[in-house]
């Protein structure tokens, strides 16, 4: 796959747009190389999505609530002018329901069930069956045996009620929330008597009846497993996008020959296929033909040299004999056997008093090495090695099949 042979099967590859077309085709390609990293991405933010979702409204996910509530019907008692006093809004219910004249009252009947926490205008404790009695932050608290989370305080009682108006306002809906249905069931009906005994008194009200009582049940909330999961993923996926355009942004392998010219400005000798694509029966033209290529560009590229090192930029001592033992093969009939000698980069130094007048440089395609690289052709450069060429070892055959759609 010589550069030089590329203008053949690709017409106009001399121009840039030809040119740029082939390099984003092959970053495509590379791409799709790794396409499996994607759905795991994915996975992996679904999975993401689920725990933390799962965490959030399970694990840690505060204790339960559980809601009952009543219909009260308001009869208003009608003033000197015989008008009905039905000026009562929403707030002021709200005000009222929070005032003593009716708190008081639902609270007497807790205490007189043996559920309150604190007997208004008086220290003394209620003396009762079946309760202990004790003092909290300077609040008479008295604790029922019937229930072993404590008893039921005022606070707790004004944080429970909710009142609502409909549009007819002489209708009330009275809604008790708690964590413990046993005690929003005792609140609501503290409560519900409460306002029937300030229906009583008051004279702005002939009666303040209940129409229906709904026992506490328990508050569902909207299972969102569904989306959270759908979510993860689609982070997944984006966030494996960007880490793949970020890999190969950072990426400075050479995955063919004319990467690698643009890379360091070097002849390119050619490319070696790697061993299963030798083997393989479909990629035998094209093994012939890198082979053909190798040949020729060396016979033009090294003429007249008469020994040559040769350099590996990967570090594995075996990969380096390998190369070594390639270009012996492929260029021992016209430099004869010793031609061609592995030197490592501490042996540079003697290049010249050895009497070497070219290196070629072997860089293994697909993997990171353009540093070392660098650092070799700088070496060679102040050993006064000038003629130096570069080539590829280990290529996929397959992907430039498909790059350059041979």
């Amino acid at each position: 796959m010589n550069p030089a042979k590329l203008a053949d099967r690709w017409p106009g590859a001399n121009d840039r747009e030809a040119r740029e077309a082939v390099s984003l085709r092959g970053f495509y390609l590379r791409l799709l190389q790794v396409w499996y990293l994607l759905p795991l991405c994915i996975l992996t933010g679904a999975v993401i999505g689920y725990v933390v979702y799962f965490c959030v409204h399970v694990v840690y996910a505060p204790a339960r609530e559980y809601a009952g509530g009543a219909r009260l019907y308001l009869e208003f008692s009608p003033d000197a002018a015989g008008n009905a006093r039905d000026y009562y809004n929403a707030w002021t219910w709200k005000e009222l329901i929070t005032g003593d004249e009716i708190l008081d009252v639902a609270m007497r009947q807790l205490i007189d069930a043996g559920y309150a926490d604190e007997q208004e205008a008086s220290n003394q404790v209620l003396p009762y069956d079946g309760t202990t009695a004790e003092i909290r932050d300077d609040e008479l608290q008295l604790i029922p045996a019937i229930l072993s989370d404590g008893s039921i305080t005022r606070a707790e009682v004004l944080r429970s009620v909710t009142v609502k108006l409909p549009s007819d306002l002489r209708v009330m809906m009275l809604t008790v929330t708690n964590h413990d249905p046993a005690r929003a069931n005792l609140i609501l009906s503290a409560m519900t008597a409460a306002l029937s005994s300030f229906g009583e008194t008051n004279e702005n009200f002939r009666d303040i009846r209940v129409l229906e009582t709904t026992p506490a049940l328990l508050l569902m909330t909207t299972d969102r497993t569904t989306p959270a999961v759908i979510l993860g993923a689609l982070l997944g996926f984006l966030f494996g996008i960007f880490g793949l355009f970020v890999r190969y942004s950072c990426d400075d392998a050479l995955y063919d020959t004319e990467m690698c010219a643009r890379r360091f400005g070097q002849p390119v000798l050619g490319l070696l296929p790697r061993a299963r694509d030798r083997e393989d029966e479909r990629l035998t033209s094209l093994v012939a033909g890198s082979e053909g290529e190798l040949r020729a560009t060396c016979a033009k590229v090294l003429a007249g040299a008469h020994r040559i090192a040769v350099f590996a930029a990967a570090e594995e001592t075996d990969a380096a004999a390998k190369l070594t033992e390639d270009l012996k093969e492929k260029l021992g009939s016209r430099f004869g056997e010793g031609s061609c000698e592995w030197v490592t980069l501490a042996g540079a130094a003697e290049l010249a008093e050895e009497g070497y007048d070219a290196a070629v440089i072997g860089i293994p395609c697909g993997r990171r090495g353009c540093a070392r690289v660098d650092h070799i052709l700088s070496v060679l450069q102040t050993r006064d090695v000038t003629r130096c060429a570069t080539i590829l070892y280990d290529a996929d055959l397959r992907y430039l099949k498909r790059l350059y759609r041979l």
